[in-house]
């Protein structure tokens, strides 16, 4: 779609595959591997001069577990797990300057349930060692998206995971802006769309966005050994 095209290259800076990239697509079947459209984009992106980043290495809710991994042992687990994180971060070895490593983690708990804590830190600290270049972040929306902001036990998770060696660089929140992308790009209203009542125009987003999910958007890169809290413009 060439209005799509466009409207990313006017607009951003970096980019991420809404599913390309996440472990089903990557695997779905048991040591059987496809990348082909995550590097499509990859591709696309790069010869565009957009930087991207991985979204999601691993995601808490069993639904976006390979169904092959959903009745495995935790011993056999954490060895896909770890061929998962060799192949996935080795694959986008220096192409993905960040991944998002374990995703929602206040919200489910399909891999802490069965790998712990230490597991979940484990992640990060093989991700780091096969790609010590790309920066490693948590994502999550429970308490911080969708109309309910309450950074503490993110904040708190992020803390215990750094304190048992994660190398956790930063933390995401999600956000949907769906309506004003197809707005922007079709030049058509939400409403227009549900067909059931008129929308004003809404404001043209600011050109100094820096990433397009079409899934996540809202990073803070924070270097510092620990995450606080705070508050800012």
């Amino acid at each position: 779609n060439a209005n799509y095209r466009n409207y990313i290259l006017s607009h951003f800076e970096w980019a991420v595959c809404e599913n390309e990239s996440k472990w089903p697509a990557n695997e779905p079947s048991r040591d059987s591997e496809t990348y082909t459209e995550a590097d499509y984009i990859y591709n696309w992106c790069n010869n565009n001069g957009i930087k991207m980043r991985g979204h999601c290495l691993f995601w808490e809710q069993p639904s976006m577990v390979p169904s092959w991994a959903t009745s495995l042992s935790c011993s056999e687990l954490q060895g896909e797990v770890n061929e998962r994180i060799d192949n996935g971060v080795g694959h986008f070895k220096d192409k993905f300057r960040h991944w998002d490593i374990d995703n929602e983690m206040l919200s489910n708990d399909f891999y802490g349930s069965c790998l712990g804590n230490q597991g979940r830190a484990n992640m990060f600290i093989r991700a780091n060692q096969v790609d010590p270049n790309c920066r490693l972040f948590m994502n999550e929306y429970n308490g911080n998206s969708f109309g309910s902001y309450f950074a503490e036990p993110y904040i708190t998770r992020a803390n215990q995971l750094i304190a048992i060696g994660a190398p956790i660089h930063g933390i995401g929140i999600q956000g949907d802006i769906a309506d004003v992308v197809v707005l922007e790009i079709t030049g058509q209203t939400a409403a227009a769309r549900r067909g059931n009542r008129r929308e004003a125009p809404r404001p043209r987003p600011r050109r100094d966005r820096r990433a397009v999910v079409v899934d996540d958007i809202g990073r803070i890169d924070d270097r510092s050994p620990r995450i606080t809290c705070g508050h800012g413009r």
